[in-house]
């Protein structure tokens, strides 16, 4: 029997640059601080923990609470997952608009209205570059393996690995197109 060549994925230079860029800054620190330089802004923080708290409760049956959806493995793993997209979002924007500064929204109402707006596009199908999908999926890549799929599972709870994979590159999507609409130019 003959074999078929392999096919060779051909990565974008663009999407590898900042791949690279996102994971060089989980181990850079600013000067004075403990936190690395890859965490978000506070305001793009608190939102996220919250949404990933909701993505990680709905994957369990009977659904988690709150408390216990904060405490999960999947948690912690969706809240990657979502400031990993943010963080591409930022690392393209840069590298797009040569480290121009920016503002992130902090009214409420607003900020509320674009957490809707977010959801709302990703339920419609939310369209994104080449670039960006492939820097989401060598992510993914990362993220999702057997070993980490066997450590989801919560006592008394049944887990839902259909939703699991679903909900993982929307969430890089989510954290992603969040930081979008989140920054003022």
């Amino acid at each position: 029997m003959k074999r078929l060549p392999k096919q060779e994925i051909v990565i974008d230079p663009l999407a590898k640059r900042v791949y690279e860029d996102v994971v060089c800054s989980m181990e850079q620190y600013t000067d004075d601080s403990t936190l690395s330089k890859f965490y978000l802004p506070d305001p793009l923080l608190s939102h996220s923990r919250l949404t990933a708290s909701i993505f990680a409760q709905i994957h369990y049956a009977p659904l988690l609470t709150h408390e216990q959806a904060i405490k999960s493995r999947l948690f912690g793993l969706l809240l990657l997952s979502i400031i990993c997209g943010s963080q591409i979002y930022f690392k393209e924007r840069s590298v797009f608009t040569n480290f121009a500064p920016y503002h992130i929204r902090s009214d409420e109402t607003i900020v509320k209205d674009v957490k809707h707006r977010v959801t709302k596009m990703l339920f419609d199908g939310a369209t994104i570059l080449e670039t960006t999908d492939q820097v989401m999926r060598l992510f993914l890549d990362h993220m999702v393996t057997p070993r980490t799929m066997r450590r989801l599972g919560i006592h008394d709870h049944d887990f839902d690995q259909e939703k699991f994979d679903r909900f993982m590159p929307a969430s890089i999507l989510w954290g992603y197109l969040f930081a979008k609409e989140m920054i003022i130019d």
